[in-house]
């Protein structure tokens, strides 16, 4: 299993004000920011080697030869001897390449025929940056098609001569570095390790204000989110240096530099450790700056940071407030075709509702619920948006005050919460935000509330969902019942004594 394909383990932190809600919450960010996260981000990493491949390994088309045949011509290509020229030795690199790129490569038998030893020479002693370059091109081909050569180079020292090459002015040769360098620390925790421990660091944030091509830019990104990815890792180079440099560069034009941004600060901002510091440097506006990008990768790269930082503390989401995420959010709503991207707009937007009342105040006041109903009126919705549709509302609900509440109830909020109790096909997680929404108005201890569930007939629907063999489903209910039985006995007392 990759690195990258390690990142599918659910996010395991619990949200503030939703200890009821644990397990849905689980559930809801495995289908929507996580899962679609990981897709864009293989998606551009593979776009990232197939654009490397159609730049520098131009010879890839079909030599005529079978396996058997490529591997009884290799010793010719290798081991030439010191009286060999400059041209011979590439012309023999380009031939191996060719080899490396066939469908069926014979790296196994390239590098049993001494290939390694023979390209470690080059990088030590030869000065002829063409060469170089040619030689690099093919220690990129063997990393990116077979990682089990990659502890060799590791073990024998090529990770160091790589690093010096980054100190030479040659543009290529310095791409074709950090490419390699990024397949070798990708490959274990042991290689980041040794590559902080002995302070390469530098070597690498340097080049983003040396060079500007976007080539060296965004592969040297790419590096960077390989170094960010050790969530277990508490490294104060992180925080000190490179958090510093990502904040810079989110000011970027390059997609892909951001794309890269955006999935550092998202793997950094996994640690709950972190995100002060993160706030200190200003970047929840840059993120909110980006979601009006015109790309739905960067948008997305920027939701998903935003939904590490958001639920977390009041602090934190007054200062998303104070950023004009909401207007922005509305106006993504309306402006999205996607539903999937809607849905992860609304996920945050559900965290935002677990604010304190005079938060909350702000949201009434951006008039985001009329928007979202009136959104939600003119599509039919899947699965994912009405849930976290849902989940606003019932958060709102239960974060307001009697005024507030009035308003979020004239709005249509409860009737559309209570619409998912009707369904013909009982779901728990677009009732589960309905019936979470019921305790807390029972909770709240105003007869107002008990009335507007009435009238909406909420408890006759909670009592046919009793019924319902989900014990999930059987234990919230009976709850709800036990809590509403509770408080009419107490009116009537209270009536009775009057």
């Amino acid at each position: 299993m990759s690195g990258f394909d390690k990142k599918l383990k659910q996010r395991k932190e619990t949200f503030k004000k939703r200890t009821d809600q644990e397990q849905s919450m689980n559930k809801r960010i495995e289908s929507t920011i996580q899962i679609s996260k990981l897709n864009r981000e293989k998606l551009l990493n593979q776009k990232r080697l197939n654009d490397f491949t159609s730049r520098s390994l131009t010879e890839t088309h079909d030599l005529g030869l079978n396996l058997e045949q490529m591997i009884g011509k290799i010793p010719q290509y290798i081991n030439l001897g010191e009286q060999t020229s400059i041209e011979q030795k590439k012309s023999s690199l380009i031939q191996l390449r060719k080899y490396m790129c066939h469908p069926k490569p014979p790296i196994e038998a390239i590098v049993a025929y001494g290939f390694f030893e023979e390209v470690k020479n080059i990088l030590r002693f030869e000065n002829n940056f063409d060469l170089i370059f040619e030689s690099m091109k093919c220690l990129a081909i063997i990393c990116e098609k077979s990682t089990n050569y990659i502890k060799y180079l590791f073990d024998d020292g090529f990770l160091v001569l790589i690093l010096e090459f980054l100190k030479l002015e040659n543009h290529n040769l310095i791409e074709i570095s950090l490419l390699c360098l990024g397949f070798i620390l990708k490959n274990n925790i042991q290689y980041r390790d040794f590559f902080f421990e002995n302070g390469y660091l530098p070597n690498i944030l340097v080049l983003f204000e040396n060079y500007s091509q976007a080539n060296i830019q965004r592969t040297n990104s790419w590096v960077i989110t390989i170094l960010c990815q050790d969530k277990k890792k508490e490294r104060k180079e992180i925080i000190g240096s490179i958090l510093p440099c990502l904040i810079t560069l989110l000011d970027s034009q390059n997609i892909e530099v951001l794309a890269d941004v955006c999935l550092s600060l998202y793997s950094i901002t996994r640690n709950i450790k972190n995100i002060p510091s993160v706030i200190k440097l200003g970047t929840i506006p840059k993120l909110v700056n980006l979601l009006l990008q015109n790309n739905t990768t960067i948008q997305s790269g920027s939701l998903s940071v935003l939904s590490n930082i958001v639920s977390k503390t009041d602090l934190y989401i007054q200062i998303l407030l104070e950023s004009n995420i909401l207007s922005t959010f509305i106006h993504l709503l309306h402006s999205t075709k996607s539903q999937t991207f809607k849905s992860e707009i609304l996920f945050v937007l559900s965290n935002i509702c677990t604010c304190n009342e005079q938060q909350m105040q702000w949201i009434i006041e951006s008039d985001l619920l009329n928007q979202l109903l009136n959104i939600l009126s003119k599509i039919v919705p899947i699965h994912s948006v009405y849930v976290e549709a849902s989940w606003i509302i019932s958060n709102m609900i239960a974060n307001s005050n009697s005024e507030q509440l009035e308003y979020i109830i004239k709005c249509g909020g409860l009737e559309f919460l209570a619409k998912s109790l009707s369904s013909t096909i009982i779901d728990y997680d677009l009732i589960h935000p309905c019936l979470s929404a019921t305790r807390k108005l029972i909770k709240k201890n105003n007869p107002k509330n008990l009335q507007f569930l009435e009238e909406l007939e909420v408890f006759q629907r909670i009592e046919i969902l009793f019924q319902n063999k989900n014990p999930q489903i059987q234990k919230k209910v009976g709850k709800i019942l036990e809590l509403y039985s509770k408080n009419v006995k107490n009116e009537i007392f209270t009536e009775e004594n009057d």
